[in-house]
């Protein structure tokens, strides 16, 4: 029963994603350029009109898919929770679109100011799942290591771990407002394949929230790739990468003992954010590159890979990521739930 209604709620949201792409990319194309018009024009090709905002629909998509399926789950207050932090913690992204894409600035907000809004949306929503009763305390290790008890110190280590989460999708996406770096479809395509295993581990704790989570948003995600799918008639922009972070890092603290699965789902993107890390800070000390590119996307991109393959280079990382969180979850559910 919660599959079928959930599949409803998925196509629902599906043909919510295209329907808002025929509406508002001519409209976010007037903000850019300043002319309207209602064609979306060839799907495969691209004149430098397209616009930015994409995240702008994916979120509106997932907060419906939320709001939907908080209806028929037993603690719908979760998903609700979810949507208000993604909308919450995608505004830095939709800002620098602003910037950027509509007034024509050559930089977005400051990457202090976004990294101190990001961390303090993180721990205000931490807190809140924690007092809501959302929230496992509890970290439990596998292969028997024990489980560890965070504590006090819980609301501050997720919210670090979010905003990590977080600012991995935005470097997938593209690095800083580098507009050569990004791949269109990447961070939805790596977010929703990691939402499918997210929901999958729900459904193997028999969790019908954590399920409902990892369904929606992976709805929400592709619905941003009927438009946002290289050569991207709807630029992801900094919202896009925003919102899949948030939409990434929403579940680890509505989860209750299953966070590590949400690590799990995000590993391509910790990936690529690590190569960057490593590649920057080589670069700063020897003045000498490790990767070509800025990120290990961008490396194979000018490693002459296609769009598609290195799309399907970091699926195939977060199957691999997905299935070990399928394990935990069947691990966790014998041993402990």
């Amino acid at each position: 029963m919660l599959w079928s209604k959930l599949g409803v709620t998925a196509v629902m949201q599906l043909a919510l994603g295209w329907v808002l792409g025929l509406m508002l990319i001519p409209v976010f194309r007037r903000m850019k350029t300043g002319k309207y018009s209602p064609y979306i024009g060839d799907r495969f090709r691209t004149d430098g009109s397209e616009p930015a905002f994409g995240g702008v629909n994916a979120l509106i998509v997932y907060a419906f898919g939320c709001f939907v399926a908080a209806a028929f789950c037993e603690s719908g207050g979760r998903l609700i929770a979810a949507a208000v932090f993604a909308a919450v913690a995608a505004l830095p992204g939709v800002l620098d679109d602003h910037l950027l894409d509509r007034l024509g600035k050559n930089a977005g907000v400051r990457t202090k100011i976004k990294l101190g809004y990001t961390f303090a949306a993180c721990l205000v929503y931490a807190a809140a799942a924690r007092r809501l009763g959302y929230a496992g305390t509890e970290l439990i290790l596998p292969f028997r290591l024990g489980i560890i008890p965070l504590g006090i110190a819980y609301v501050p280590v997720s919210a670090a771990v979010m905003t990590l989460i977080i600012y991995s999708f935005r470097v997938m996406n593209r690095f800083g407002t580098d507009e050569e770096t990004c791949i269109g479809g990447l961070s939805y395509a790596v977010g929703a394949v990691g939402a499918l295993g997210l929901s999958a581990a729900g459904t193997a704790v028999r969790s019908d929230e954590i399920t409902a989570l990892g369904l929606v948003t992976a709805a929400a995600l592709m619905s941003g790739l009927f438009f946002g799918l290289a050569p991207a008639k709807h630029r992801s922009g900094s919202s896009g990468g925003s919102f899949t972070g948030a939409a990434a890092a929403a579940g680890l603290v509505l989860t209750e003992n299953l966070q590590l699965c949400v690590v799990f789902a995000a590993a391509a993107a910790f990936i690529d954010a690590l190569c960057a890390a490593v590649q920057f800070l080589r670069y700063r000390r020897t003045k000498r590159l490790w990767l070509m590119g800025t990120s290990l996307h961008h490396h194979l991109k000018n490693k002459k890979y296609g769009e598609y393959a290195v799309i399907g280079v970091f699926a195939v990382i977060t199957l691999t990521a997905d299935a070990a969180a399928v394990w935990y979850a069947v691990y966790l559910y014998k041993s402990y739930l």
